[in-house]
């Protein structure tokens, strides 16, 4: 495959035979660790192609159970899952090698000095006028994804270009590597995803909205700056608030002289707000506490009848309801409450040994200082209302995992069946504490050098995003618990 294909990247996650391929890539490193002994090797007698050739791409098989064992699902912890795990290294490598921060100041660079290709490529795939107003503003720059699914939609998708965009190829694989999956294998049109990525089927890209510099407001009646026609506000107020700041750059855009008296005033002004913004923040932060405690005493004192609560999740699929929408912090005070530690929160890519069934690995990880810190884990699914239509609501439990045994120092674990002896009128918290305690009994002390299994590439958190289609789910920095 050419190294500028534009059908690279267009890959399913399953088809590890035609990844591309580039140095460092996650699997290289996987090959060097099966090599030296530090990445466990399983040995199993097979014809399987797949499972031959993934042996011969990784240099060993990674799963104690032979492909030709598992189930054929997609990627329901069976062969779709292992069938993946190159896809999945990849993925984690491209994530530490990305840098979106110096592929927006190259592209914005290009398009200040009038590259006459990058101008070109821009107007063919209809994004000249998104980056256009990024240049006047940056906080205005477009996502990624508007940039580069259109580029995907043109058959452009190639390194080449990629490098003539952004200055490097590494900087925004991992975005490529994920929209051309979603371009193999189509996410349901009803679902978030398969809603985000329609909004870019039109030929051209809108830019982000104008905002005022000085408080954030997307209105229409936004004004430019008379003077140097860079920033813009919404009302006399903003200007009048924002000048002293503005000032500095105002004069130089302007090419007037800046004297040292205006650089300080803008610097004192500055602190100040800083300092104000962070008693905001802390104001923010105890309303967001007071909510969070509000909601986890709804849910500890609900009727017994909200055990059947129904939700959605992200794929329209209905599920009982298990947890609170803050379902982290509601696990953190229930397990102070049973003299249990909370470890860290979790987002699993790929899954520990023993945890076969999962597909959200979202949760926390709990450790018993009793037991000589006995390990439990939490796992569950983020719900949405109205179908999946992107509104976090609840969380559906997954299910509750102990360390079983410990093998070569490697854990593996097990569910923890869930009771079914409840009264009729323990209600979703007391069941859940029910659960929990279960665990906490069968749960197997653990050194603190044994290997969890969670250590791996994870699946980015999920945050909310307004959008033409309204707010949908997309991959990103974490938003929500």
């Amino acid at each position: 495959m050419s190294a500028n294909d534009p059908k690279k990247y267009v890959v399913s996650r399953y088809d590890f035979r035609r990844l591309p391929r580039w140095p460092n890539d996650g699997i290289e490193q996987e090959r060097q660790k099966m090599a030296s002994g530090e990445a466990e090797n399983f040995r199993h007698e097979t014809t399987d192609r797949d499972h031959l050739a993934l042996q011969e791409l990784l240099g060993g098989y990674p799963c104690g159970e032979p492909l030709d064992a598992m189930p054929n699902d997609d990627f329901i912890m069976g062969r779709g899952f292992v069938l993946a795990l190159p896809s999945l290294m990849q993925k984690q490598a491209a994530e530490e090698q990305g840098d979106l921060t110096s592929a927006k100041a190259h592209l914005i660079e290009a398009y200040k000095r009038k590259d006459s290709d990058v101008l070109s490529l821009l107007e063919t795939i209809g994004c000249k006028k998104a980056v256009y107003k990024a240049v006047q503003d940056p906080r205005r720059f477009p996502n990624f994804d508007a940039i580069l699914i259109p580029l995907f939609r043109h058959n452009l998708a190639t390194d080449a270009n990629v490098e003539l965009l952004f200055g490097a190829v590494s900087r925004v694989r991992a975005l490529l590597l994920e929209i051309g999956a979603n371009m193999a294998d189509p996410p349901p049109e009803n679902s978030p995803m398969g809603a985000y990525m329609s909004q870019f089927h039109t030929e051209r890209v809108k830019p982000a909205p104008k905002v005022c510099a000085q408080c954030g407001t997307k209105d229409g009646s936004l004004r430019k700056c008379v003077d140097c026609k860079s920033v813009c506000y919404c009302s006399k107020e903003c200007q009048r608030k924002a000048w002293p700041v503005h000032k500095p750059d105002c004069l130089e855009i302007q090419g007037k002289l800046v004297s040292e008296s205006v650089r300080q005033k803008a610097d004192e002004t500055k602190e100040a707000w800083e300092k104000e913004k962070a008693l905001e923040n802390e104001r923010k932060q105890t309303e967001f506490v007071n909510e969070v405690r509000e909601s986890l005493a709804e849910f500890k004192h609900e009727h017994p009848s909200h055990v059947e609560t129904v939700w959605h999740n992200c794929y329209g699929r209905p599920r009982k309801a298990h947890l609170p929408l803050y379902a982290v912090e509601f696990e953190r005070g229930i397990a102070q409450s049973m003299e249990l530690k909370y470890e860290e929160e979790l987002s699993l890519g790929m899954f520990p040994d023993g945890i076969s069934e999962e597909l959200y690995g979202r949760g926390v990880l709990l450790s018993d200082p009793a037991n000589d810190d006995a390990k439990i884990m939490i796992l569950h699914e983020r719900l949405f209302d109205n179908g999946g239509d992107g509104n976090l609501r609840a969380h559906a439990l997954d299910g509750i995992f102990v360390v079983d045994s410990v093998v070569n120092r490697k854990a593996k674990w097990k569910r923890v069946a869930e009771p079914v002896d409840y009264p009729g009128d323990y209600n979703r918290c007391s069941r859940f504490v029910a659960y929990l305690i279960r665990a906490k009994n069968l749960a197997l002390s653990t050194a603190s050098d044994v290997d969890l299994g969670i250590d791996n590439p994870g699946d980015p958190n999920l945050t909310m995003i307004e959008t033409s289609a309204g707010k949908l789910l997309r991959v990103g920095n974490p938003t929500f618990i």
